[in-house]
């Protein structure tokens, strides 16, 4: 909604909502050496309905100030999330208790359910000036922002009768309630000055400041202690400037070449703390349950050249680009070999190299088609891996070195009423490297998808044929790790390997949909 309150501001308050459920997750077991689904059928050992439900909602006022030579901008704006999941952890909790406890328990059916819910307020004030309102040749941007983040991971009591039948008290593998929040505040500007025609020089800082706190809270369950594990209050405080320069030449009327250079980050959090079966992982890389409760904040330099241009009398817009990024202190999560558990811990170093290619518009002028092509490669290298079980100068894990975009749209009106449209479009991700915990690495199929629709649109209306996965691939998009123990599979030498599950493509989709826009 959209009201204009005088000549100079107006206001824009919108809300949205979404509500998923899924009965049954879009994952299916990827057997190892492969790493690849082998089928979508899951044979477990018990019969559980898995579920999500997944719901957000997200309100925001924004306020626009039209001035001479300047305007403000107010937005603020509200987010809710909560998920409700139930995962069957029937096979590697069992396996676990056979493996510790030297008895078969019956095999009972163990789940895990948890419910996540997050709330952020944002707030972010700025006011833009145009050239020469200050000074001639110089124009810029200035603001502040805020937000706070309320974040809460409760797994509760779950018992299971088999184990209090064995006489095990507590009866229950794990449970706890964590709750995190967190603080952010930033000041920042950036100006643009033409030093002389064409070029223009684009300096920018950021400043901010992070608070995140985690509260106290009792790990309870066969997993920890009998009288439950208390894990104390942490908290952390960073600051920091983040600076960002741009040098842009203008070529003609349609292009322009640009050398720059930035800094980003991420904040830093904190996790749960990890029960004693954990503790001897965590000994071979050097660290313990306390020291893995927090993670720092990561950082990142980024160098860059680049062109822009169009041609064919502005038809076809062009992009290229080369960069180099240095990042240090990374944020990386692992599976621990032996608990099987994840963490999350700073690494070492690394550099990404890469560039980019992009086309996109309509070729010939007198035909109604338009393409969009996009050509990207990037070379991931791990210089210094820290704590992580990972040799110096290894591939950085979950980065496929080429990628490629290829996409066409037709449009034609038939007559007064009916317009014909047909799209198509293809995506291509290469293999990737992803860490098995234990210093190696598995191999990840390249990712390669092509969809297509056609159909016709008249008046408010649009009615269309679709086709999702036209080649009906059976493709992992990543790991989507148990909630407790990862399922197990046993080896021809008697030993045990991870048999990971990981969040797979749909077959393929062929429908029919109708819109209608009001």
């Amino acid at each position: 909604m959209r009201a204009k309150l005088t000549n100079r501001l107006e206001v824009t308050a919108s809300v949205i909502g979404q509500s998923d459920i899924l009965h049954g997750f879009p994952a299916a077991y990827v057997p190892l050496p492969g790493y690849r689904p082998l089928s979508y059928v899951s044979n477990r050992d018990a019969d559980v309905q898995e579920y999500s439900h997944d719901s957000w909602g997200l309100g925001s006022l924004v306020l626009n100030y039209a001035g001479q030579g300047f305007s403000v901008v107010s937005s603020t704006s509200f987010f809710m999330r909560r998920i409700r999941q139930l995962e069957d952890d029937t096979e590697g909790s069992n396996l676990w208790l056979e493996q510790n406890f030297g008895s078969d328990f019956g095999h009972p059916v163990i789940t895990a359910y948890s419910l996540n819910k997050e709330r952020r307020f944002t707030h972010e004030d700025r006011i833009s000036f145009d050239e020469g309102t200050l000074l001639p040749h110089l124009s810029g941007i200035a603001g502040v922002y805020y937000q706070h983040q309320y974040s809460s991971a409760d797994v509760p009591v779950n018992h299971v009768p088999a184990l209090a039948a064995a006489g095990f008290e507590p009866d229950w593998f794990g449970a706890n309630l964590g709750i995190t929040r967190s603080n952010d505040y930033a000041i920042f500007g950036e100006v643009y000055y033409e030093i002389i025609p064409n070029l223009t020089v684009t300096l920018g800082i950021r400043k901010y400041w992070n608070k995140a706190s985690g509260d106290a809270s009792m790990n309870t369950g066969i997993l920890f202690d009998v009288n439950g594990q208390y894990s104390p209050a942490v908290s952390d405080k960073q600051s920091g400037w983040v600076p960002k320069a741009v040098l842009s030449y203008k070529v003609g009327d349609h292009g322009n070449v640009y050398v720059s250079a930035s800094k980003g980050f991420r904040p830093g959090g904190s996790t749960a703390l990890l029960p004693d079966i954990c503790n001897a992982d965590l000994a071979n890389l050097g660290l313990d349950s306390d020291k893995v409760r927090q993670y720092r904040s990561d950082t990142l330099w980024n160098y860059e050249i680049g062109a822009k241009s169009r041609f064919a009398g502005g038809r076809i817009n062009a992009s290229a680009a080369a960069f180099q990024i240095d990042w240090s202190n990374i944020q990386q999560s692992t599976i621990l070999p032996t608990c099987l558990l994840s963490i999350t811990t700073n690494a070492g170093k690394a550099r990404i190299r890469g560039g980019e290619l992009e086309i996109s518009g309509r070729p010939i002028a007198s035909i109604p088609f338009s393409i969009q092509a996009g050509l990207g490669y990037t070379n991931g290298v791990l210089l210094q891996p820290g704590v992580l079980p990972m040799p110096a100068n290894s591939p950085l894990p979950q980065m496929p070195k080429w990628s490629a975009t290829v996409s066409g749209y037709y449009e034609n009106q038939i007559n007064n009423t009916f317009t014909f449209f047909a799209a198509a479009d293809y995506s291509y991700s290469g293999s990737t490297k992803v860490p098995d915990g234990a210093g190696g690495f598995y191999t990840r199929q390249p990712i390669s998808m092509i969809n297509g629709n056609m159909g016709l649109s008249f008046g408010r209306s649009q009615v269309m044929v679709f086709v999702k996965n036209l080649m009906d691939k059976r493709l992992n998009y990543g790991d989507q790790p148990a909630s407790s123990f990862d399922r197990q599979e046993l080896l021809a030498d008697g030993t045990y390997q991870r048999l990971p599950r990981a969040v797979v493509s749909r077959p393929r989709q062929i429908g029919i949909q109708y819109q209608l826009d009001f």
